[in-house]
């Protein structure tokens, strides 16, 4: 079987091994993974972001739904729960209806009012026609909150402010007066991992969903755990063995041959003597 068992890698009397043994006994929950999408997806575009939400007018085969639907094959995928979206939460952070996204204007300066400020000053970000109208922002709406959104706390009136599940997740670009969004992350959890097996399994096939997300969007895609680097060598481990085993074997054959031709008998005038061989 192809991995390598962590406790062989301990003494026999090693405290590590009780760690080990815990983790094989009451271990519960998988890593997190991380579907990261790369820099040049247009969120503000709303063909490109319905290819990645997972509500109401986003596509059947979006990146959310994808993995949510290998998330109810766990024993195939090792997709544990579906990924969470800091989009979808950022549109309905952004209805009025929710009194999350409001802002007060002083001196033409707007300031982002909380959910816990109660003042007259504050009005909502879009109002209700306009949310009657179109249910998503306009590009320059998208961009103007989403800084604010990404700072927000989450808190009892408002519970989709995305500072502690998405301030790391959504890369800004700043480029002079102008901000666009970069790459981004969609985290998802692996099913239980205790052997090599199991580790090697997840790595695979989160590959295998990342790249049939590329290919069913416009979006470059790759997956990212905190156990990856150790394992990515086993995917290729047979391969390579074979492919260097094959080119050392011949290179063998090669060797033997040059080495005999080089060591025939032969007269002083430098020709081969006769009887001898090639």
């Amino acid at each position: 079987e192809i991995g390598l068992d962590q406790s062989l890698s301990m003494p026999e009397d090693s405290y590590v091994l009780n760690y080990f043994d815990g983790i094989n006994n009451y271990l519960s929950v998988g890593a997190p993974v991380y579907f990261v999408v790369k820099e040049g997806q247009n969120y503000t575009n709303p063909d490109e972001a319905n290819q990645i939400c997972g509500g109401t007018g986003c596509n059947n085969n979006s990146l959310i739904e994808q993995i949510a639907r290998m998330s109810k094959m766990p024993n195939y995928s090792h997709i544990a729960y579906p990924a969470s979206s800091w989009l979808d939460d950022y549109y309905d952070w952004l209805k009025p209806q929710s009194s999350c996204c409001r802002y007060s204007t002083t001196n033409a300066t707007e300031t982002f009012c909380n959910a816990t400020v109660v003042s007259d000053a504050c009005t909502p970000c879009r109002s209700a026609e306009e949310s009657a109208q179109s249910s998503r922002p306009s590009p320059e709406e998208f961009i103007k909150f989403l800084p604010w959104y990404l700072n927000d706390n989450p808190e009892m009136k408002c519970a989709k402010g995305g500072h502690a599940a998405y301030g790391s997740s959504v890369k800004m670009i700043s480029e002079g007066n102008t901000s666009q969004v970069g790459a981004t992350s969609f985290m998802a959890f692996h099913t239980v991992t205790k052997t090599s097996k199991d580790f090697i399994g997840c790595l695979r096939h989160a590959n295998e969903i990342a790249d049939q997300i590329s290919m069913n969007t416009t979006a470059e895609v790759f997956p990212y755990s905190i156990f990856y680097v150790f394992y990515e060598q086993y995917l290729t481990i047979v391969h390579d063995t074979i492919f260097n085993l094959g080119d050392w074997y011949f290179r063998g054959i090669l060797c033997t041959r040059c080495t005999g031709v080089r060591d025939e008998p032969t007269t002083d005038q430098g020709r081969p003597c006769r009887g001898s061989t090639r």
